[in-house]
């Protein structure tokens, strides 16, 4: 996943841009973060809303004209989004650093730049034409509400762990260290209720109740070890043992598959080797 011409975010924004002017119906292309505000660095992602006056159509062609930059090997959806249609997208011959979030939002509905913080807008132009699709690489997409799209959002909100860790965000960091604490529970929580909807939601104290009652005595124990977050140090261990428990144990919750998808695997690895010491 490393070794491309993208040696910067800007770089690989410059590109994007570029490619996303020919989505049928783009009119207009917003960047956020820290690449608009000009804070970025080398584990800075790339931000971008694009304002469509077609959007059934630049949703269609989206994968087509961003493979003219990097293929792609991961799409997740985001949900809910302040956009008509939003995604974390990784490239296949990039390091998950280098992800885009993209908006497609439909032009009527998109709020005013005045409005909006943190936002350049790096093209303004008339509604391009359709084009044809060209071929695609085959790409994991998992639907909004399965229990591989919760595993892989957690596997995403530790990248953003590794970054606060690398920028020495000791704090930042213990944030999603925490998150990725009640999202273990959460999915413990689904798999003994059958209700897919509480991964996304924070174990009440009736929850937490019912896995005193259910979970057997060495599973408590086990996960209570995890959870030392007392140095940065030990933050890393816990946060791979976490993710190497949830993906050990999603196959409890209803519908999963019996092993974590390759992406997770492959997400997984990079974690691990990025917070190696």
């Amino acid at each position: 996943m490393t070794g491309s011409a993208y040696d910067s975010p800007l770089s690989l924004q410059n590109a994007l841009a570029d490619a996303l002017r020919d989505l049928p119906g783009a009119v207009e292309l917003r960047a956020f973060g820290s690449l608009a505000h000009g804070t970025h660095d080398r584990y800075s992602d790339i931000d971008l809303e694009l304002l469509t006056a077609d959007s059934d159509a630049s949703r269609a062609a989206r994968q087509a004209v961003i493979e003219r930059v990097a293929p792609i090997w991961l799409e997740w959806r985001i949900h809910p989004s302040h956009s008509g249609w939003a995604a974390t997208i990784l490239f296949a011959n990039l390091s998950p650093f280098r992800r885009l979030d993209l908006g497609i939002t439909p032009v009527g509905s998109a709020a005013s730049v005045d409005t909006l913080d943190a936002q350049t807008v790096l093209w303004i132009q008339e509604p391009a034409a359709a084009i044809p699709e060209s071929a695609r690489t085959p790409v994991y997409a998992p639907a909004v509400g399965t229990p591989e799209h919760a595993i892989l959002e957690h596997l995403l909100s530790a990248t953003r762990y590794v970054k606060a860790r690398k920028r020495g965000q000791v704090l930042t960091a213990y944030r999603f260290a925490s998150a990725l604490a009640h999202a273990a529970f959460a999915m413990l929580e689904a798999g003994r209720t059958g209700d897919i909807g509480s991964l996304s939601r924070r174990t009440s104290t009736t929850g937490f109740l019912a896995l005193d009652r259910n979970l057997p005595a060495s599973e408590r124990h086990d996960l209570l070890s995890l959870l030392d977050f007392s140095s940065p140090e030990r933050m890393d261990a816990a946060v791979l043992g976490l993710l190497r428990y949830t993906l050990t144990r999603h196959d409890v919750l209803p519908g999963a598959n019996a092993s974590p998808p390759d992406t997770a695997a492959r997400l997984l690895a990079f974690i691990e080797e990025a917070l190696r010491p």
